[in-house]
Order: structure tokens, then sequence, then C-alpha cells
């Protein structure tokens, strides 16, 4: 009867760390996604040829050169903006 109740309260330790994780992970995409639009907000401040170098780098991943190119600008141009 003891281990019974003893996993009883386990099972239900359990469930509470499920909605605890549950909680945490959709606190963390709310918080993503106001950082998200923070982000796109600044953005948006940006002369559009900064904005479009600091998106392609930091979003998209690609390297100064890269983005350079895409630009049509030297790769010192984008090191420098």
């Amino acid at each position: 009867m003891d281990s019974a109740l003893s996993e009883s309260r386990n099972w239900d330790a359990s469930a509470d760390d499920s909605r605890w994780f549950e909680a945490s992970v959709n606190e963390s995409q709310g918080s993503l996604a106001l950082e998200a639009e923070a982000l796109d907000e600044a953005l948006r401040l940006l002369p559009s040829h900064l904005s479009a170098a600091v998106r392609m780098i930091a979003c998209d991943g690609l390297s100064y050169e890269a983005a350079a190119n895409a630009l049509g600008v030297p790769a010192s141009f984008v090191n420098n903006w």
C-alpha cells in the first residue's frame, strides 16, 4: 500500500513537472516573440542598406563577404557598417 501511495505521489510530481515545463516553454516562446518584435522594430529604424546587411548576417547566417556580394558593395563596407 505504501509503495502504491509513493508511486502515486511520484506520478503527481511528474505531472506537476510537466505542467511547469509546459508553462516554462510557453513563457520562453512569448519572450522570444517579444525579442523578435523588438529586433524587427530596431531593424526598421536603420537605413535600408544597414538593415539588409544585419538581416543577411545575423538572421540568414551569411558571411560578411556573402552579404556584401548580395548588396553589391565591398566586404569592407559591410564590416564597417
